[in-house]
């Protein structure tokens, strides 16, 4: 909606949004991904279905990373002709769903449904909260037969459900250099001792990465800091839960 705010043209606004979806849709394609759905200026995809695909929790991540490097691509361009620059957030999830025929007699779709696709949607959804472009779930991580530079960012558990797991966001194909790796290191482990509610020496942590140049997540960092000031005059020796639950105020972003 933004968007056509912005392009009043319809052929600038046709030539715009279709640059971004035909670059996207190709590179899910060529990685064995099915393309289920446009939705405005987002696109639903899936893997492993209908014909089993070797190794897909890798190909679609590795699919995640190439599209937000495409982006850049596309963004040059679209600088050049003036357009607004797109920003993208990806989520991945894996597990059990329903894939089929539906519709009616008039109408139906081959498409995909269930709670393991529920979960990626708010997966996508919570990137604008933590600053991550691509957000990927514990069984994406659990499948991967690859290696890839990454960072746990937070438990997470979808408002009315009972499901709690791990979050990870990803930034690149293979193994990260010494450097990012002892920057993840300090991250997970000032992560962890917040979860274990040990406050004081999480915060220190996190307010020394944060005074570092070219920080991974420095959002996140922000977004650590501010809960370990809050749980440490709130808790008091008291029982403490690190899950965050996804409510309406994570999705939007605030």
């Amino acid at each position: 909606t933004k968007i056509t705010e912005k392009i009043n043209d319809p052929d600038k606004l046709t030539l715009y949004i279709n640059r971004y979806m035909d670059a996207m849709t190709k590179n899910i394609m060529l990685s064995e991904g099915t393309v289920d759905k446009f939705m405005g200026d987002a696109i639903m995809a899936y893997w492993n279905a209908p014909y089993d695909v070797e190794n897909h929790a890798d190909k679609a991540l590795t699919s995640a990373i190439e599209q937000v490097k495409l982006l850049d691509e596309i963004n040059v361009q679209n600088h050049k002709d003036k357009m607004p620059l797109i920003k993208i957030r990806i989520g991945l999830n894996t597990g059990p769903a329903f894939v089929g025929e539906v519709g009616g007699e008039l109408r139906s779709d081959y498409t995909i449904m269930g709670k393991a696709v529920n979960h990626t949607a708010v997966l996508e959804q919570v990137g604008k909260f933590y600053n991550a472009d691509i957000i990927i779930s514990q069984s994406v991580k659990d499948n991967l037969e690859k290696e890839y530079t990454m960072l746990l960012i937070d438990i997470m558990q979808v408002d009315g459900t009972s499901d709690a797991f791990n979050i990870y966001q990803v930034f690149d194909v293979g193994a990260p250099d010494e450097f990012v790796l002892d920057e993840i290191n300090n991250f997970e482990k000032a992560i962890h001792l917040y979860q274990k509610a040990q406050f004081d020496d999480a915060i220190l942590i996190f307010r020394n990465l944060i005074l570092k140049e070219d920080l991974l997540n420095k959002k996140l960092c922000e977004i650590y800091i501010e809960r370990c000031e809050i749980n440490s005059i709130a808790v008091h020796g008291g029982e403490f839960n690190p899950v965050q639950s996804i409510n309406k105020s994570i999705i939007s972003g605030s």
